[in-house]
């Protein structure tokens, strides 16, 4: 129920959840979306998967 709570203000079909292994939330949305965003925004998280962190 945690990660579905990230997106409190979902009132449209398809819920649309990215989370990591842990469960953890990454992005999301609701409503129509469109091939090209939905690609950009999954291309987008597996880039900042693939990054080493930042060492502050």
């Amino acid at each position: 129920m945690a990660l579905a709570s990230q997106l409190e203000n979902a009132m449209m079909l398809p819920f649309i959840l990215f989370a990591d292994a842990d469960g953890n939330f990454l992005d999301g949305y609701s409503g129509a979306v469109t091939p090209p965003y939905l690609l950009k925004t999954i291309g987008r998280l597996l880039g900042e998967a693939k990054s080493p962190p930042a060492n502050p």
